[in-house]
């Protein structure tokens, strides 16, 4: 692997890149909206961009040409919710009985008829495109009651934001399972969940919220985040607790996962293929690194490491290239629309950790990009209709933004507050 002798870092100042250049600085600028900002799930065939908000139970629709906020307020939650949790929706589902309206339909505070829909803590989404309406899977807990449920919500022009017939899904028999990774596999319409408590991973179809057959897969360690190569047409598995990671057949889960060693335990992993091979990249859980492989299927031993940052000594002089400013969190990576392969991780100090990879697997170089916000949780990608990315999304909680950026330049386009 060559690398390049000047790396770059990219600094977008938010404010004097901005003023400089006429740009708004932020889409929503006069009164900011987003609370808490720190889960990202984009349709791309519909091009809606969702946002959670764990400020309050908040979720958003954004426009990502536009860089606002559909109907300038959240789909749920500032008062979009009333005091009923989740947990009465599922006990008026369950318990058809109690329920007072003789329709089965749960009735709510006079003074706000829309039921709290998410979770009281989301920790993780994906959505699906069902012919225009977005299908929105989200996991996470409420603190007290079942912790197994991912949510299910469907959202369309026409219909608005509206629960899926059979959310929520209990995932497994174990009620006190914590789930961390929900990803879609998009060649076969399912939805994909993982629950470390268990070490095991669930399939589901995202049509009617019925497990397949073969599912789940139960894996050594502790599972962590989900996502699925396309190009390879596998699912990629980080570990919490073990330094290897795992690649799954969606199309055989009774043959034993391909286990990659990374020499870390890993936070989130993604993985990219194409004529060249496939590429693997992760973040580290209790050392906090990111590195890249090249993957060998054939002798999986013969992995190669092609990259690794990082952290800065914690005292004394600091090199002059720290990509790794902040503690990583999320990943995302894909193809871009000149070939190259690119890996974005968001990390707690706002910036954004860019690795682009030469189209032939040869030159890695690695850009922070610095855009003014404080923290970076949840990302995600807008793809075109060949699957590559167009821009990418992260949230910042601790400044209440949404920042979009352009993959091609790592340079920021726009934020909203």
């Amino acid at each position: 692997m060559k690398f390049p002798a000047s790396r770059k870092i990219l600094f977008a100042l938010l404010g004097l890149a901005l003023l400089g250049s006429g740009m708004q600085a932020c889409s929503n600028s006069d009164e900011a909206i987003l609370a808490f900002p720190a889960i990202v799930a984009i349709d791309s065939n519909n091009n809606r961009v969702f946002v959670v908000d764990n400020a309050a139970n908040g979720l958003y629709l954004v426009d990502p040409f536009d860089f606002v906020i559909v109907g300038d307020g959240p789909l749920l939650g500032q008062g979009q919710n009333n005091s009923e949790t989740i947990n009465d929706v599922i006990d008026a589902n369950n318990n058809p009985d109690d329920d007072p309206d003789a329709d089965g339909e749960e009735e709510f505070d006079e003074q706000d008829d829309t039921p709290q829909l998410l979770q009281n803590f989301p920790s993780n989404a994906a959505v699906t495109d069902l012919g225009g309406t977005s299908r929105l899977f989200v996991i996470g807990s409420n603190g007290t009651g079942p912790a197994n449920l991912m949510v299910a919500l469907d959202y369309d022009t026409e219909g608005g934001i509206r629960n899926a017939p059979f959310t929520p899904v209990a995932v497994g028999g174990d009620p006190s399972a914590v789930l961390v990774g929900v990803c879609i596999d998009p060649a076969r319409n399912l939805v994909w969940v993982t629950d470390s408590t268990n070490a095991q991973v669930h399939g589901y179809d995202v049509q009617n919220g019925v497990e397949i057959a073969g599912s789940p897969l139960t894996l050594t360690g502790m599972p962590g985040r989900i996502q699925f190569d396309a190009g390879l047409d596998q699912l990629v598995v980080s570990n919490l607790t073990a330094t290897q990671i795992n690649y799954i057949d969606p199309d055989n889960l009774a043959a034993p996962p391909v286990t990659i060693e990374t020499g870390i335990f890993t936070r989130d992993a993604a993985s990219v293929t194409n004529a060249s091979g496939t590429v693997l990249f992760v973040s580290g859980n209790q050392v906090n690194t990111a590195k890249a492989f090249r993957v060998n299927f054939a002798d999986p031993a013969a992995t190669t490491q092609i990259f690794e940052a990082l952290p800065p000594p914690p005292s004394g002089p600091q090199p002059a290239d720290n990509f790794l400013t902040g503690t990583l969190n999320q990943l995302r990576a894909g193809f871009l629309t000149d070939g190259r392969i690119a890996a974005f991780y968001t990390q707690s100090s706002g910036d954004l950790l860019a690795l682009d990879l030469s189209g032939d697997q040869t030159v890695l170089v690695p850009s922070l990009v610095t855009v003014g916000a404080i923290s970076a949780e949840g990302i995600d990608v807008l793809l075109n209709a060949s699957g590559q990315i167009v821009e990418v999304f992260y949230a910042s909680p601790g400044l209440g933004t949404l920042t979009a950026v352009d993959p091609l330049t790592n340079l920021l386009i726009d934020q909203i507050n």
